[in-house]
């Protein structure tokens, strides 16, 4: 449903898998598994210079 979609606060969302769930005849659902990527836009919203650096730094830590 959500599968390469760029979503404002998360990013890009790659569709990973699903799995049933099944608890009785009456209740059963479906957990969707995505992979989420921030988007370039999170790196942009801190509200001070000091915040937007540390945003920044987090950002190239975990992603490069």
């Amino acid at each position: 449903m959500l599968d390469q979609e760029q979503l404002t606060g998360l990013g890009k969302l790659e569709f990973l898998g699903a799995s049933q769930i099944v608890l009785t005849d009456e209740y059963a659902g479906l957990c969707l598994m995505y992979s989420c990527v921030h988007g370039i836009e999170d790196k942009k919203n801190a509200s001070n210079p000091k915040e937007n650096e540390d945003l920044i730094n987090n950002f190239n830590k975990i992603f490069n």
